[in-house]
């Protein structure tokens, strides 16, 4: 091969490689992208861009993880299990972040799964905090690094609350997510502690419509806002709900995960006026289908809502 020949090639072969660095450059912004869609709520959107982001071939390891915390989040469990499965099918390696990640996933749901049926057996809100745990937000698109199964940690019992909290197991000892719960209790609300966080799960509807808190449910969230504001270096994530109805068409949203993601923002303004800081606070959307009481009727007024999960002060 000629000198000529020679510079050619390479120069070839640098233009591809510069081309490839491109398109894994890309691919790498674009999902990124749609966790960021995704966390805001905008799941339909985040999928949409993967779906063009893989035409015209497969789906990567990468995007079918991500694609599984995305369905994991708005409940689809069935679909989130398959894209673990497929990821974990291109990237089987134990200890690659795919892989770990995928597998952290699915123990994730099998708990999921296993818990929810225990709970539904005592009582319909507790199954549906134990949803709001692992879905709200949280874990799924929350994490950014992978669990191996034997460092998640269990989920704590659930059962009836005596005065607005669930108490810790008898002869535990007491944590600080303990004393937290007690100061955060009031007749309004449910809380109730699993691993280093807590739920807060209002009793009564915090919106009719839309999202403008009702009287009741603005009275509501500047109550517990209060209590949430004498707490320095808490950490709050509120989490929008809606009824599972279909939102009307023309309306101002164009589904229930959009609807939840502005009640959330709502409520996050009514705690600011309470006094908790605003970097204390991020909002995410759980929609119908990660409900406070998935075994209500149809159209349950409890569900237009929105919980809150608490971080105590490190």
């Amino acid at each position: 091969m000629s000198t000529r020949s020679a510079d050619v090639a390479h120069r070839d072969v640098a233009h591809r490689d510069v081309a490839l660095a491109g398109v894994a450059l890309a691919g790498e912004v674009l999902r990124g992208r749609a966790a960021t869609l995704a966390r805001s709520g905008r799941h339909e959107d985040a999928v949409l861009l993967l779906t063009e982001l893989a035409a015209g071939r497969e789906h990567t390891a990468a995007e079918h993880d991500l694609l599984a915390r995305i369905q994991a989040q708005r409940g689809r469990l069935d679909e989130a299990e398959r894209h673990w499965r497929a990821a974990l099918a291109l990237e089987p390696d134990a200890g690659g972040a795919i892989a770990d990640g995928a597998a952290a996933g699915l123990h994730h749901l099998r708990r999921l799964r296993a818990d929810r049926v225990g709970a539904r057996r005592r009582d319909g809100l507790a199954a549906g905090l134990l949803v709001l745990l692992a879905l709200g937000g949280g874990w799924w698109l929350g994490h950014d690094g992978p669990d191996r199964p034997d460092q998640v940690p269990a989920a704590a019992p659930l059962s009836a609350p005596a005065a607005g909290t669930v108490p810790a197991p008898e002869g535990a000892a007491r944590r600080p997510v303990d004393d937290l719960a007690a100061r955060l209790a009031g007749p309004e609300a449910t809380v109730t502690g699993a691993g280093g966080q807590l739920v807060v799960a209002f009793h009564d509807p915090i919106f009719t419509v839309h999202d403008t808190p009702s009287p009741q449910g603005r009275a509501t969230l500047s109550g517990l806002g209060a209590r949430l504001a004498a707490v320095p270096g808490i950490a709050v994530e509120i989490v929008g709900h809606s009824d599972g109805l279909p939102v009307r068409a023309g309306g101002p949203y164009p589904d229930n995960a959009a609807l939840s993601l502005a009640r959330a923002a709502a409520a996050a303004e009514t705690l600011r006026g309470a006094g908790v800081p605003a970097t204390a606070l991020t909002i995410s959307a759980g929609g119908g289908a990660v409900a406070p009481y998935p075994d209500g009727a149809a159209g349950d007024p409890r569900n237009r809502t929105v919980t809150l999960r608490v971080t105590p002060p490190a």
